[in-house]
């Protein structure tokens, strides 16, 4: 994934 896949991603699984 990309910088801007990893976020969006990351934003979802990850809390804040």
């Amino acid at each position: 994934m990309a910088s801007q896949g990893s976020l969006l991603v990351t934003g979802k699984q990850l809390p804040g």
